[in-house]
């Protein structure tokens, strides 16, 4: 029978692999593959049930018994497995994945089975031995048993990860009112640099205490919000990052005594940072000065010494982010964006200047979340790739990464003290939700909700219906809503990040939207009834922040796409397909997302964040007088031929603004209980004033949290 076949199998064939269940090894033509115990047993796991579906739920439980893993952290081995033994992994043919279900194996495989010796059958004749050459034929025998068990132990020690200590209960280390955030462990673990916006909640600035309880220590106080604190190596200063008085400017890279005393600036910069051992240099992303731009630096700590070390290829408008020092000093690792929402690990080798990519994966990695081991044999950083932000690891010498098990989630930001195994975290709560209110009506308003982010609300041009995106199946998706917010349901179901920005066209049977998750990001239309997808642009840039002409004939978009692809400024496109073609030539800043008024005359875009307008007739820009001062970000939109914005003001809820640009009249349209976002489009307008949507902050908390014993 083929189950008594299988219960006595020792190999497994299939292609050119072989499973070697006796010695937890897998074989490709005779030579051994590295792969982890537990990978082994779900490849066996399937392999033994080939041709049979294996439940997700099944799998986890005969493979993690006594262990919650999600399917994320299941999907990842899958994912590793496939690397291994599939041709190409991104169209898998041995492990076909059964949508909803789990997985099954689709190859041919051959069982053999190497039965026992019985004993009974093999006729020593120990008479025919003198008693010497027996003692000598034992002594050998025992030696070889010996040898050849411990080679096996060897062999299956190669493929079994080392035995990690349990961590502890996370504890809260802060519990202050407001958001803490981007903690900093010293590497022995006494001391936590972190920021705090204060009882007041007000701006960011940096705080030390001890991990103990103890007292906090205030160390800047400035208009500008201060982050990313980073300890030098001998505790005794902290390097960090201080926005710029006008915002969308280049941030001041500062560095203070850890105990206070007086700062100092060392370099405007754009982003990441990190000391390097021997505490003389500072990483940075994007030197803005003569000869700058967007790859990894290094500038000596008085200032004097500054030297590029990447250039990110100008196609695309690629750039590096997050350097982050080896322990040995020898190199840096870094992210290479390629899109918002898509990057790849990469490594410098300092003595060389040699680049090298170390993973192919093209998925979201957080900034600032990159870290080492202490053994500088692998890199951890935080990604939602999983559905949810998770700490993921990754090892050098193969660049497959994987989710470290054991650890909460969703967590935001992270810090490692290795040389008292401690880990530090963010817990950090932020709920966004679209509030759509009635014009004149008492009643509250209803809520489009989820426990994940919704956003980006945009009615439907007869007002009948509302489109938003939504994080809540753990992707961001498009999806559509009646404005009662009933009968919600799903447009898109890429399970991909960077799907956003979407737009109805002005008959109300298709969406504009741009996807980012790719290697490129491109503008696209679907139908309202989910089909007929079709990508608009070329692949030329990153194109993104679609909008439709009034006629429905041409997209407007935002795109780099200029050589040498470093400045965003609007392009249009026939919304059927075509050439695109330049719309603005901004000089400093560039231009981005365009919204055109509902006659056609004008177009008006952001620039510097703040408002502008082209008008298409003539090709003449100018800023919006009216609103020259304010710092509108994304929440803006027009509506008939009135522009809505968002007032910031000291209390906890939202003034919504018009303005009527033809009389260049301001006037109070609504008002909101609740405080809008800043990170997405959080306003729109229905035909009419009948309706207007706001996305506001649900929660918005997070707390430090410490774990001992880590791994």
């Amino acid at each position: 029978m083929q189950s008594d076949r299988i219960d006595s199998a020792n190999y497994y064939s299939f292609g050119p692999y072989t499973l070697n269940k006796a010695g937890l090894e897998l074989l490709k033509d005779g030579k051994q593959v590295p792969l982890t115990r537990k990978r082994f047993e779900v490849l066996l796991l399937l392999v033994e049930n080939a041709g049979q579906v294996m439940l997700k739920e099944e799998i986890l439980e005969r493979i993690w018994p006594d262990q919650y893993i999600d399917e994320a952290n299941l999907a990842n081995n899958i994912h590793a497995i496939r690397r291994l033994i599939e041709e190409d992994p991104r169209t898998p043919r041995l492990i076909q994945t059964i949508p909803g279900r789990g997985y099954k194996f689709q190859g041919i495989v051959d069982v053999k089975a190497i039965l026992p010796v019985e004993v009974s059958a093999v006729k020593v004749e120990t008479e025919q031995l003198p008693k010497s050459r027996m003692s000598t034929w034992l002594i050998v025998a025992v030696v070889g048993l010996f040898l050849a068990g411990l080679t096996g132990w060897f062999l299956r020690r190669s493929t079994v990860p080392e035995k990690v200590a349990t961590p502890s209960f996370p504890q809260p280390l802060t519990a202050y009112p407001g958001t803490e955030r981007f903690p900093a462990l010293t590497p022995d673990g006494k001391l936590i640099a972190f920021t705090w916006n204060g009882d007041q909640l007000e701006n960011e600035d940096i705080y030390v205490r001890q991990t103990i309880e103890s007292e906090l220590v205030r160390l800047t106080s400035h208009p500008g919000a201060d982050q990313m604190p980073t300890w030098s190596p001998d505790g005794h200063y902290i390097a960090f990052l201080r926005s710029a008085e006008k915002k969308g400017n280049p941030r001041h890279l500062m560095v203070i005594p850890a105990l206070g005393g007086t700062e100092r600036e060392i370099a405007l910069v754009d982003d990441g940072l990190d000391w390097s051992p021997d505490g003389q240099y500072l990483a940075i992303s994007g030197l803005n000065e003569s000869g700058g731009g967007m790859g990894i630096f290094l500038i000596s700590i008085d200032g004097n010494v500054r030297r590029r070390l990447t250039s990110p290829p100008p196609k695309g408008g690629s750039f590096d982010s997050t350097p982050r020092y080896s322990p040995d000093g020898r190199s840096i690792a870094f992210l290479r964006y390629k899109s918002d929402a898509g990057c790849d690990l990469f490594l410098i080798d300092l003595t060389r200047g040699e680049e090298r990519q170390l993973t192919i994966e093209k998925k979201l990695i957080k900034a600032h979340s990159l870290q080492w081991s202490g053994d500088g044999q692998r890199l951890y950083f935080l990604s939602n790739q999983g559905g949810v932000i998770q700490l993921w690891q990754v090892r050098l010498d193969n660049g497959i990464p994987e989710v470290v098990p054991n650890l909460p989630a969703p967590m935001t930001s992270y810090s490692i003290a290795h040389k008292s195994n401690l880990f530090a975290y963010v817990n950090e709560q932020n709920d966004t939700r679209i509030e759509i209110l009635e014009k004149g009506a008492e009643a509250s308003p209803c809520l489009i909700n989820s426990t994940r982010s919704d956003y980006g609300e945009q009615f439907s041009p007869d007002g009948s219906q509302i489109l938003f995106c939504s994080s809540r199946t753990g992707f961001d998706e498009l999806w559509i809503a009646q404005v009662d917010c009933r009968q919600v349901r799903q447009l898109t179901n890429f399970r991909e990040f960077g799907v956003g920005s979407p737009r109805w066209s002005p008959d109300g049977q298709q969406i504009v939207f741009d996807r980012r998750n790719r290697e490129e990001s491109d503008i696209y239309t679907i139908r309202v009834d989910g089909s007929g997808l079709r990508r608009v642009t070329d692949s030329i840039g990153s194109n993104t922040l679609p909008f439709w002409s009034p006629d429905g004939g041409t997209i407007y978009f935002t795109s780099n796409r200029a050589i040498p692809h470093t400045k965003n400024q609007i392009w249009k496109i026939p919304a059927g397909g075509g050439e695109a073609v330049q719309v603005t030539f901004e000089g400093k800043s560039g231009a981005w997302e365009p919204v055109a008024s509902s006659d056609g005359r004008m177009l008006y875009y952001n620039q510097d964040n703040r408002l502008w307008s082209l008008d298409l007739a003539n090709g003449k820009t100018a800023q919006v007088k009216e609103l020259a001062n304010l710092y509108l970000n994304r929440n803006w939109n027009i509506g008939g031929a009135s522009i809505y914005y968002h007032q910031p003001h000291p209390g906890a809820g939202s003034l919504i603004n018009r303005l009527d640009p033809a009389t260049g009249k301001i006037s109070l349209f609504m008002e909101s209980r609740f405080r809008l976002t800043d990170d997405f489009p959080s306003l729109s307008v229905s035909k009419g004033e009948q309706r207007t949507a706001l996305t506001t902050i649900g929660i918005q908390l997070s707390d430090i949290m410490l774990i001992n014993n880590w791994r």
